[in-house]
């Protein structure tokens, strides 16, 4: 299956581009994809390095638990 992005068409010297409703879909859901990727990733930063506070809160529950 061949997703074309772009079509072109020349008349004369005007290009006129196009883009395909298919190509910008998978564009969409492939930026999604990243998107979740990255908020996961950075919300495990945010929780090991800008606040260690409530990693070690977390970690000290844990302990107390066993």
């Amino acid at each position: 299956m061949k997703y074309v992005g772009i079509v072109t068409q020349k008349t004369l010297r005007v290009r006129t581009c196009e883009i395909t409703p298919v190509a910008l879909e998978l564009a969409a859901a492939w930026l999604s994809r990243q998107r979740a990727i990255w908020e996961a990733r950075l919300d495990r930063v945010d929780a090991d390095v800008i606040n260690p506070r409530a990693k070690a809160k977390q970690h000290d529950r844990c302990k107390r638990k066993k």
